[in-house]
Order: structure tokens, then C-alpha cells, then sequence
């Protein structure tokens, strides 16, 4: 059996659990993979349109179903787990701010979040290396 992404596993259980339906005329017309497909869009767009609409908890959804793969673009662009790990909180907090702020409605989410975290990685990249610097707490003024 194939391997299947957090988010398709995410939809089995909103489906088992009747909080997310398709209309019952399309359950009889398509089925398998491209049933599965069409309801993770639906959903998407679902969630979406949740987030635009300021709903905290479907942006967290949607933060939940593409860090994995958002953090493994970063991490193949900055060769660094921490520095990746940054460039995609940047990438989701950028996106949010923009579904906050009225992104078209009609996005196509994955490769829109993809570029948004793409860009963030080379931001990183364009700053260098990055050293921490260690605060002396203990210095006398």
C-alpha cells in the first residue's frame, strides 16, 4: 500500500467522523483516487475560505496538512534543519497575514504555500550564515 500524506489521513478521519460530506450524487458517480481527490480539494478550498474568514482553527488545519512537506523544501534549499525550520514559520505566518488580508479566493493553495516557503529559503540563504550571538546577563552595567 502506497504511502499517504498526513492530510489524506487528515481527511479520512474528518470523513469517518461526518464533519466534512460531499454532495451524495458525486459519491456514486466517481470513485477511488479521484473521489479522494476531490474531496481533499473541497476541503482545501473549505478550509480556505475558513481561514480568510479569520478561523484560527482552520488555518491550523492548514498548517498542520503542509509543514511536513514545506519544511522538507527548506531544509533541501538551506542544508540546515533550524534555519528551515525558520524560513517556513516565516513562509505560514506570510500566508496567514495574507489570507488575513484578502488573498484571491480562488488560489491554487499548494503551490502558492510552495513559493511563499521557496522564497523564504532563499531570503535565508541571501543573509548568510548565521551566527547567535551570547548575551552576557551578568555584566555590571
Amino acid at each position: 500500500m502506497a504511502r499517504r500524506s498526513p492530510f489524506s489521513r487528515h481527511v479520512d478521519a474528518l470523513v469517518a467522523r461526518d464533519r466534512f460530506t460531499l454532495p451524495a450524487d458525486s459519491l456514486w458517480r466517481e470513485r477511488g483516487d479521484v473521489l479522494r481527490a476531490q474531496a481533499v480539494a473541497a476541503m482545501q478550498r473549505q478550509l480556505v475560505e475558513q481561514a480568510m474568514d479569520g478561523d484560527i482553527d482552520a488555518y491550523s488545519e492548514l498548517v498542520k496538512a503542509s509543514h511536513p512537506r514545506l519544511f522538507g523544501l527548506a531544509s533541501l534549499i538551506l542544508r540546515d534543519s533550524d534555519r528551515a525550520q525558520d524560513a517556513v514559520q516565516q513562509a505560514l505566518l506570510q500566508a496567514f497575514l495574507a489570507l488575513r488580508d484578502g488573498a484571491p479566493r480562488q488560489i491554487a493553495l499548494r503551490p502558492w504555500l510552495y513559493r511563499i516557503a521557496h522564497n523564504c529559503s532563499i531570503d535565508q540563504l541571501r543573509m548568510g550564515s548565521w551566527e547567535y550571538e551570547q548575551l552576557d546577563l551578568e555584566s555590571d552595567g
